[in-house]
C-alpha cells in the first residue's frame, strides 16, 4: 500500500500470477464488451449521459474517498450508524447497495459544484510558462509524489522529509504554472 510505514503491509507484494490472472481477465471483459457498448452508446440520451459524466471524471475521481470519509465520521459521531455491521457478513454485502447510493446522492452535488474548475480555461491575456519551466515543475512534482509514495508520513530516514515533499509537490506545480495566479 502506498505510504505505509509498516513494510510487510502490501496489497502487491509479492506479486503473483493471481494478479496478472486478473488483469488478463478484466482486459479479455472489457474486450468482450466493446461491441455491445458501442451499440449501447448509439441512443442519443446514454451517449449525452456518457458525455456529462466523463467532463466531470476527474473531480468524481478526487473526491469520491473524501466524500465517504466525511460520511464515515458523521456516522460515527452519530454513534456509529450501520459502522458496527461485520465486513464480509451477509448483512454486509446486502448493506453494499444502499451505501453506493448514498455515497452516489452525497457525491452528486460535489461534484456539480467543483467540476467547472476541471473546464476552467487560460484568460486570454495570460501566457503559457515555457517549456523548461514546465518541464522542472513536473520533475519537482513527480519528485514529491514519489518521496511521498516511498517513505510515507513521518517514515522518512530525515525528520521532515514528508513536509519537504509537500512543499516539492506545490512549488512544482507553481513553477509549471498550473496554480492560478502564478506565471
Amino acid at each position: 500500500m502506498v505510504g505505509s510505514p509498516d513494510p510487510g503491509l502490501s496489497n502487491t507484494l509479492p506479486p503473483q500470477i493471481t494478479l496478472l490472472a486478473l488483469g488478463v481477465f478484466q482486459f479479455g471483459l472489457l474486450l468482450s464488451l466493446q461491441t455491445p457498448m458501442r451499440r449501447a452508446l448509439e441512443n442519443l440520451k446514454l451517449w449525452t449521459a456518457t458525455v456529462l459524466i466523463n467532463s466531470m471524471i476527474m473531480t468524481i475521481y478526487l473526491w469520491h474517498i473524501t466524500v465517504m470519509v466525511i460520511l464515515i465520521a458523521l456516522l460515527y459521531l452519530a454513534g456509529g450508524i450501520g459502522l458496527g455491521i461485520e465486513p464480509g457478513s451477509t448483512d454486509w454485502w446486502w448493506s453494499r447497495p444502499v451505501w453506493i447510493a448514498v455515497l452516489l446522492l452525497l457525491l452528486l452535488p460535489v461534484a456539480l459544484l467543483i467540476s467547472p474548475l476541471e473546464r476552467r480555461s487560460r484568460g486570454t491575456g495570460s501566457s503559457i510558462p515555457s517549456s523548461f519551466r514546465q518541464v522542472v515543475g513536473a520533475m519537482m512534482f513527480c519528485l514529491g509524489v514519489a518521496l511521498l509514495s516511498l517513505f510515507g508520513f513521518g517514515g522518512g530516514p530525515l525528520p521532515g522529509l514528508d513536509i519537504a515533499s509537500f512543499v516539492l509537490v506545490l512549488a512544482g506545480a507553481g513553477v509549471s504554472g498550473v496554480l492560478p495566479g502564478i506565471r
